[in-house]
């Protein structure tokens, strides 16, 4: 969080030297998880995405469902951020689906604040959930157009890079 990312991997390898050395796989899954969080900060998705995975190996072996649903959201930020959307679709459904089944609260869900405060909106009435689908309805067009300008703006970016 201070931005000293290779402090940060240094202690987070250490860790996970010592988990490893002792045995501990929960702590060893803590720590890939950890190291994926900072490459993705620093924008190494591909090396972030191999933490992730490896970590999510072994909550799913040890049967840490919670933190399973975690390293799925991280392996979807990752997998986004790369340009691998279909591959962040599936993690993020999948880690929604294990949110749902451990019936968690909004709250304790690892979604942007803006998102939750759109859920709980939704979630007062019927009225609430109406204009969430209007402004769905309007908001759709300029997040279509957005997303095209973005990918233009790649394409014609990396032709240049040429």
């Amino acid at each position: 969080s201070l931005g000293q990312y290779q402090r940060a991997i240094d202690f987070h390898q250490q860790s996970l030297d010592i988990s490893r050395e002792i045995g501990d796989r929960y702590g060893e899954s803590n720590s890939l998880c950890n190291l994926g969080n900072v490459y993705n900060k620093l924008g190494q998705y591909q090396r972030a995405i191999d933490f992730y995975q490896q970590s999510l190996d072994i909550k799913r072996e040890i049967g840490d469902r919670l933190r399973e649903g975690n390293s799925l959201m991280g392996l979807s930020i990752a997998y986004h951020r790369c340009g691998k959307i279909q591959e962040a679709f599936a993690a993020s459904d999948q880690a929604e689906q294990i949110f749902q089944e451990l019936g968690l609260p909004i709250e304790a869900m690892p979604y942007p604040r803006w998102e939750k405060a759109i859920i709980k909106f939704a979630q007062r009435g019927r009225l609430q959930l109406i204009l969430c689908f209007i402004f769905g309805l309007i908001a759709f067009p300029f997040a279509l157009v957005w997303f095209i300008l973005l990918l233009l703006w790649r394409l014609i970016r990396s032709q240049f890079k040429r």
